[in-house]
């Protein structure tokens, strides 16, 4: 395991997901009577580790398109058919809601219920891991709602 201070390590290592809290023995970077948290690590060559990361990665990526808030902000509430997830998302088009959502399943946010009849309905709704996406990213508005006034200034041309 790489700790985030002066160990050395012969094997390359790529940054997991996971931390874990120093006991405050071993912490020898933060004020006394307070732990940090670190990264840990893992050798470069172990393909569970780069599994998580590149799952990690991914589910940033998804997060960072423009429509993945939209698309699970509107879920959140109830289920909704395509139809009208689109059109409560003006201007997004056809092909780029369906590829979004496609991608939001595979990552397994989002589920997909076909209705069979003429025409075909498809509901899409969030899964348990999309509800729970959901809930830690109003905590985290919640938060930058409460820290508002503690940001930074822009900076000044």
């Amino acid at each position: 395991m790489l700790r985030m201070r002066s160990e050395k390590s012969a094997a390359p290592v790529s940054v997991g997901i996971v931390t874990e809290v120093l006991p405050e023995s071993e912490d020898a970077c933060a004020p006394e009577g307070v732990s940090s948290t670190v990264l840990s690590s893992t050798p470069a060559d172990d393909p569970a580790a780069s599994d998580d990361f590149d799952r990690a990665y991914r589910l940033l990526q998804r997060l960072a398109n423009r429509w993945t808030f939209p698309i699970l902000g509107r879920l959140q509430h109830q289920p909704m058919r395509f139809a009208k997830l689109k059109r409560s998302l003006q201007p997004i088009s056809q092909r780029m809601l369906t590829l979004s959502l496609r991608h939001l399943e595979r990552d397994g946010l989002v589920y997909r219920q076909e209705i069979p009849g003429q025409p075909p309905q498809v509901t899409y709704g969030l899964t348990p891991l999309g509800i729970a996406l959901v809930t830690r990213l109003q905590d985290f508005e919640l938060w930058l709602r409460a820290h508002e006034k503690l940001r930074a200034p822009p900076p000044k041309d």
